[in-house]
């Protein structure tokens, strides 16, 4: 076949006009389903990019872990639109020096850039062992999700109970003290602190959970060497547990945004 044919009115036209006018066609079919994919994978990610911080004493590091893993480490795959974390837990740490140290542990690790942080804490067990009171220690909390809610408009604080240590549970006073302060966290964790609330914005029932809390002020999984090697820290298994209570309340927290 020619590459020109003559119309009637004798004009030589080149056949490859048509291949140009096919493949024009052809590229913007092929542009079109490209940019539906892209919408596609557009509204298939997460509209909030979350950062989370965890912050608190040994139970929340890898103390107690055979392999050398957090809860944090379960919780992050769990947690839509997650995009980064950090682990600032001390062992040892008091809520009081996370309270002090709190610009040079958290403060620091936030940045602007993120749709959504969220700090994570647990504290207050070691306090108790100094002989921390129970008001002392509500006050201690209270000043704490004061500092995260300073860092700015995309900070979170969510804040946690604490479950029964089996030293604590061994020493009456120690566990009546704790009991008093789960009780105060509980009646106040949303409430506002004009209020006399913590004013948190979620929580973390650990003392709640059926194994590793259970709720009681009379049993501690961490007597049983089932789940701890020590009596005072989880091991991976239990420290898997902390990690889907940590993921489904910071998941609640994100869908009620």
């Amino acid at each position: 076949m020619p590459d020109y044919f003559e119309d009637d009115h004798g004009i030589a036209r080149n056949m490859s006009a048509r291949r140009i006018i096919i493949l024009l066609t052809l590229g913007c079919c092929l542009a079109a389903q490209l940019q539906a994919g892209t919408q596609s994978i557009r509204a298939a990610q997460p509209k909030d990019q979350v950062y989370l911080i965890n912050d608190g004493d040994s139970l929340l590091n890898l103390n107690g872990s055979p392999s050398g893993m957090t809860s944090m480490s379960y919780a992050m795959s769990q947690i839509k639109g997650l995009v980064g974390a950090s682990n600032t837990s001390i062992s040892g740490e008091t809520l009081a020096k996370m309270v002090n140290d709190f610009s040079r542990n958290v403060g620091s690790k936030y940045q602007t850039r993120y749709d959504t942080v969220i700090v994570h804490s647990l504290g207050g067990g070691n306090d108790i062992r100094l002989g921390t009171s129970v008001s002392e220690l509500y006050s201690l909390l209270q000043k704490y999700v004061r500092s995260v809610h300073a860092l700015g408009p995309h900070a979170f604080s969510i804040i946690s109970t604490y479950p029964v240590q089996c030293d604590i549970l061994k020493d009456p006073m120690q566990n009546a003290t704790l009991h008093l302060y789960n009780d105060l966290i509980y009646q106040g964790w949303n409430k506002p602190q004009m209020s006399g609330g913590l004013g948190a914005d979620g929580i973390v029932d650990y003392f709640n959970d059926p194994t590793i809390g259970a709720n009681s002020y009379t049993y501690s999984a961490f007597c049983s060497a089932r789940w701890s090697r020590d009596g005072e820290h989880l091991n991976d298994e239990g420290k898997e547990i902390m990690g889907q209570i940590e993921s489904q309340a910071i998941t609640r927290f994100l869908a009620s945004r």
